[in-house]
């Protein structure tokens, strides 16, 4: 059961996670840091179409007051 947790839980190293608002990647270096000098906003929410209990999304700091909009309109 641990090594299924751990599989689902880990990020693949030097993977890529897309802005949920302009699609444009966030680079991720050693596991789960962005590079120096990359703003970004990880924000959690229960979304009820992924198995998931949380779900992760990755926003630009620069598009992190569009995706609240769009949230506040829903």
């Amino acid at each position: 059961m641990d090594e299924i947790a751990e599989d689902v839980l880990s990020t693949p190293p030097d993977s890529d996670e897309d802005c949920s608002v302009c699609g444009e990647p966030i680079p991720i270096d050693a596991g789960v840091v962005p590079p120096a000098g990359e703003e970004y906003a990880v924000l959690r929410a229960a979304d009820p179409e992924t198995a998931g209990v949380m779900t992760e999304r990755w926003v630009h700091r620069g598009c992190l007051r569009a995706y609240l909009d769009e949230s506040a309109a829903i």
